[in-house]
């Protein structure tokens, strides 16, 4: 028989109140239990507080014979002092990790080896912009702030702006006729 000691729901309709209960873990949540540790009270009283009351000495003797917290008790037993902290697990990105991979600015593909501001040529931004006045160009960087400007002669009378504005790099494209 493994012993847990969990929390078995009493109370009204949206006014719960649990009891801390030892109680083999077959059984049902609110079913047959061996012993009534405490209680724990999760809606605020007239002090603002949420109230939970425990027999530490009966805590003790079941963690001391193998009884398994659940979840929701170990964190209470975390706060009251009984337990060590709950293992945590790091939770990353909803979309998992973030890509590294280079991005071609123009096609969006996937590149073979990274490139940065400094190895994109002039003539090659060209070549894809087909004489267009204003375009902008993203590109993964990490500034938080203006780090740089740079002006590159391109063919013609155009020039090419780079710019690192909050956390994107910006390559704009201007007309050299305002």
């Amino acid at each position: 028989m493994v012993v847990r000691i969990r929390l078995a729901r009493f109370g009204c309709k949206n006014k719960p109140f649990y009891r801390v209960m030892a109680a083999d873990s077959r059984s049902p949540r609110d079913g047959k239990h061996l012993e009534v540790l405490g209680y724990y009270n999760p809606l605020p009283g007239q002090d603002s507080g949420k109230r939970m009351g425990l027999n530490f000495d009966r805590v003790k003797y079941w963690l001391s014979v193998g009884a398994q917290p659940s979840d929701p008790v170990q964190r209470i037993l975390f706060r009251a002092g009984l337990l060590p902290p709950p293992p945590m697990v790091a939770m990353g990105r909803k979309g998992g990790p973030r890509d590294t991979r280079p991005v071609d600015p123009m096609t969006g593909r996937v590149l073979e080896k990274p490139t940065n501001a400094k190895q994109i040529k002039a003539d090659d931004i060209c070549s894809h912009m087909n004489g267009l006045d204003l375009a902008f160009v993203f590109m993964h960087c990490t500034s938080s702030s203006i780090l740089k400007l740079q002006h590159m002669p391109v063919q013609g009378s155009n020039e090419i702006h780079i710019c690192q504005i909050k956390s994107k790099e910006y390559i704009q494209m201007v007309s050299g006729h305002f």
